[in-house]
């Protein structure tokens, strides 16, 4: 969707009403299934995100938990808490229940905190912002002035910042270089090799925020290559590269759908008509926000993938 950064602000700050954090001891907590846990002497839904992070500290697959039985629930998960090595967890809530689940390292980087960075860092309430938001993520993507727009081939682009962060735990706090393609508003994120990701252990994406954006002036000049390359880079079949492509990177049903759907905007046979297929597909109405982070990633990556003289 697209948005000033400033209507973005204002939709986390309404999302975040409803949230607080507490750090809870462990001997305070137990489960009467994997849906409903008592802390203290109030009950509160466990919600899908943090039973998946609860199964993953357990080492249990979590569509395993899922099928076992109630009783087999509550046993199974107060045992493992029983012989839980920390003594308290940081514990996140919103109106629905527990959101998220950590031990007490995590140190958070909320999405309210991550745009007033931004803001004391020069974008303003009317930076043009193209985002996804939901109670999984948020990704910002942040376009630059238009005095930087470049061309290569007669197509024109306009780089800019990403921003993809996660209050639960599904990503680290992760900036990337973001190029849009004007003509159809299209946008990639610059390959994971590339990009920074910051754990929420530490406020280190503060101390280096500086230092990180200096590094996207020699993104930009090698992604302004691989376009390039992209644009020339003849494909015979690309119907069947895209499938590889989707075999590689593990695509989902849903995001093959978004992809199906991406194709006829998009068709023609060079690299750089695959690669604005998944970038197109990340526009699909229905996708959640980490869907389409990660289908614009996906382009990112192919595109780093490209060498002159390719042909496919």
């Amino acid at each position: 969707m697209k948005a000033s950064l400033g209507q973005v602000y204002e939709q986390v700050r309404k999302m975040s009403l409803m949230n607080h954090d507490e750090v809870v001891q462990a001997r305070d907590i137990r489960f009467e299934s994997l849906d409903t846990v008592m802390i203290g002497t109030d009950r509160y839904a466990f919600l899908p995100n943090a039973q998946r992070q609860i199964a993953t500290r357990y080492q249990v697959p979590h569509n395993y938990l899922q099928r076992c039985p109630q009783e087999l629930q509550e046993k199974n998960l107060n045992h493992w808490l029983n012989n839980e090595k920390n003594d308290s967890f940081f514990v996140r809530f919103n109106d629905k229940g527990v959101r998220a689940i950590f031990t007490p390292r995590y140190k958070p980087m909320d999405n309210m905190e991550l745009i007033k960075l931004l803001f004391a860092k020069g974008y303003t309430e009317n930076t043009r912002t193209i985002f996804g938001l939901d109670d999984g993520m948020m990704k910002l993507n942040l376009q630059d002035d238009p005095v930087h727009l470049f061309q290569i081939n007669g197509e024109q682009f306009l780089p800019g910042r990403s921003f993809v962060n996660s209050e639960v735990g599904l990503y680290q706090l992760t900036p990337s270089l973001f190029i849009l393609r004007l003509v159809c508003t299209n946008g990639l994120i610059s390959r994971v090799s590339i990009s920074l990701h910051f754990r929420h252990i530490s406020r280190k994406f503060i101390e280096d925020y500086d230092l990180v954006m200096a590094r996207f002036n020699d993104e930009l000049i090698y992604q302004k290559s691989q376009i390039g390359i992209a644009l020339n880079s003849p494909v015979r079949e690309p119907l069947i590269l895209i499938n590889r492509f989707n075999e590689r990177f593990k695509v989902t049903d849903s995001e093959k759908v978004a992809m199906e759907w991406a194709w006829p905007f998009e068709q023609g046979e060079t690299m750089f008509n695959v690669v604005n297929t998944y970038t197109k597909a990340a526009q699909y109405p229905t996708l959640t926000a980490e869907e389409s982070f990660r289908l614009e990633k996906i382009g990112g990556n192919i595109l780093g993938l490209l060498s002159k003289g390719d042909t496919h």
